[in-house]
């Protein structure tokens, strides 16, 4: 593809590249479903297995999560210093994600499982950690998700993100399993189909 030929294959699915982009046009033919739908999904699927534990299911512009969690440890006196080590990007040490590690207890800031979605409505990928944030990941060329996205013609929405922090440190497990439930369970379709396997088809 053009594409592959601009940025080369990555090495992690270099040879499943042709299969992924197949299937990411495959899905993008399927009709998106609401988030609010996906939303009940994500519940029903913690409900069916208690073995995970999870802290929420925040459905928000990523740039405003920080004020989700300032709702969530209520208007405490050091509210504002609370706020200001957090909101750097980084910067001073800290992070969102270690605000959402400190809120809900996780065991390291990479226990989130986030879902990105298309402007058209279709789930994008599902993925794990503390990368949902960095620019590069809203770049075609630069992810395995954001050139199947191009391939696809389709875009990002930036304003609708789905992140879910767990609790006892499974995410990588919560990850495929819920990927698998939401496509094989209940037919979502999601463009980096097999994103939660390990790019693996």
């Amino acid at each position: 593809s053009v594409l592959e030929k601009k940025y080369g294959k990555n090495k992690d699915c270099a040879t499943d590249y042709d299969k992924r982009k197949k299937q990411a046009i495959e899905q993008c033919k399927m009709e998106s479903v609401p988030i609010e739908t996906i939303i009940k999904h994500i519940k029903s699927f913690f409900k069916k297995n208690k073995q995970y534990e999870y802290g929420d299911i925040i459905h928000i512009n990523y740039y405003y999560i920080i004020m989700h969690c300032l709702k969530k440890i209520g208007n405490q006196p050091n509210h504002s210093e609370i706020y200001a080590k957090y909101s750097n990007g980084g910067k001073n040490g800290y992070s969102y994600y270690d605000y959402l590690k400190d809120v809900y207890g996780l065991k390291k800031r990479g226990d989130i499982i986030w879902i990105k979605f298309t402007k058209s409505g279709h789930i994008a990928v599902v993925g794990k950690g503390y990368d949902v944030s960095q620019k590069k990941t809203w770049e075609y060329g630069k992810t395995t998700a954001g050139r199947l996205l191009a391939e696809a013609k389709e875009e990002w929405d930036k304003e609708n993100i789905l992140i879910v922090p767990i609790k006892n440190g499974q995410a990588e497990d919560v990850e495929k399993a819920l990927g698998d439930y939401l496509t094989k369970e209940k037919n979502i379709p999601i463009i980096d189909y097999y994103s939660h396997n390990g790019g693996k088809p």
